[in-house]
């Protein structure tokens, strides 16, 4: 789960980060083949839009949940 300050998430071109990287992003760091701990999955995906935004003043909060259902 994420605010919509993730996608929302703004870089100095005013494109927004948007749902298609953040879908991108849960792909590349969520499979279980990575063995990730949610914990470190959030970060990766948090790192995303850090990196995605640069220095851009972030106009919204960020929030992400992330759960591991077995």
């Amino acid at each position: 789960m994420v605010t919509d300050g993730v996608i929302e998430a703004l870089d100095f071109g005013d494109q927004a980060y948007g749902r298609a990287r953040l879908h991108e992003s849960i792909q590349r760091h969520g499979a279980d083949a990575l063995g990730l701990t949610p914990d470190l999955i959030a970060k990766q995906l948090l790192w995303d839009v850090r990196r995605f935004a640069g220095l851009a003043k972030m106009s919204d909060d960020i929030t992400l949940v992330v759960t591991r259902v077995s």
